[in-house]
């Protein structure tokens, strides 16, 4: 939350900013937004026996879709298959997750762009930038973070941004994502 609400600060401060953050400013759009949920793991072991019930629980306390978030391209083709089977509550993203990037054989970054390109995911990510942990060399992050901003402008497709202890290193590249383009 911190970093939505250093944007939205910054939002009053820079005209540009609602087109580069999609800053939401009507209560509708709030409203919608309250009875989305944003999930990972819905593709875990755990869930596999439990998910028409979880899904249920989620209709009945007012939920009335999820966006299944991707980590890595094992997890966008898990997400695409949840979605198929639950396309009324389920919606898939692709991307890589910052802290998985070090770990993502040479062709997962193709997956991500096959199933964007194909239409089968409505954003890109999760991605984005962590300097609290050390899985991922920064550069590298830089690098997909970087790949998810240029094909989510490709494609018009908004971006699942993690962000941790690196606030201003996001902000930099957002800012320079929008000046080039």
């Amino acid at each position: 939350h911190g970093l939505c609400n250093r944007m939205l600060r910054a939002h009053h401060r820079d005209a540009n900013l609602p087109q580069l953050f999609g800053i939401l400013d009507t209560a509708d759009q709030l409203s919608l937004i309250k009875r989305m949920y944003k999930a990972h793991n819905l593709d875990d072991d755990r869930f596999r026996d439990d998910l028409p019930a979880v899904l249920d629980r989620a209709r009945a306390v007012g939920v009335t879709h999820i966006v299944v978030v991707a980590t890595t391209a094992a997890s966008c083709l898990s997400g695409q298959t949840l979605a198929q089977s639950y396309p009324d509550m389920l919606s898939p993203t692709a991307g890589i997750h910052p802290n998985h990037a070090k770990e993502a054989a040479p062709d997962d970054w193709d997956v991500v762009v096959r199933l964007v390109r194909d239409r089968k995911a409505i954003a890109l990510g999760e991605t984005g930038l962590d300097r609290h942990w050390h899985d991922t060399p920064f550069p590298m992050q830089e690098d997909y973070f970087a790949r998810h901003l240029n094909l989510a402008r490709e494609e018009n497709l908004p971006v699942v941004i993690h962000c941790r202890e690196a606030e201003a290193d996001v902000l930099r590249m957002l800012r320079h994502e929008f000046d080039h383009h």
